[in-house]
């Protein structure tokens, strides 16, 4: 992914969980910790994950970029069994 996928998928979380932002006093560093961990995926899988967490959780916290993570993984995993 780049950066500004990695923004859309975030855009995406602040639309749907409003708090997720909240506390965050630098939004360019919250993109780039996010793209660190979320640049060697693909976007589509990405945001594949986070559908399935907003439909899945019935959490009203926003995933973690870990967890979107695990969630890519495992569909991954899945794929190749």
């Amino acid at each position: 992914m780049n950066r500004i996928e990695v923004q859309k998928i975030l855009m995406e979380i602040e639309v749907i969980y409003p708090n997720f932002k909240n506390g965050v006093t630098n939004p360019t560093a919250l993109i780039d910790i996010w793209h660190k961990f979320l640049q060697k995926y693909e976007y589509a899988d990405v945001s594949t994950a986070l559908g399935e967490y907003i439909e899945s959780s019935n959490s009203s916290f926003a995933p973690s970029v870990s967890q979107l993570i695990g969630l890519v993984k495992k569909k991954r995993q899945f794929l190749l069994n």
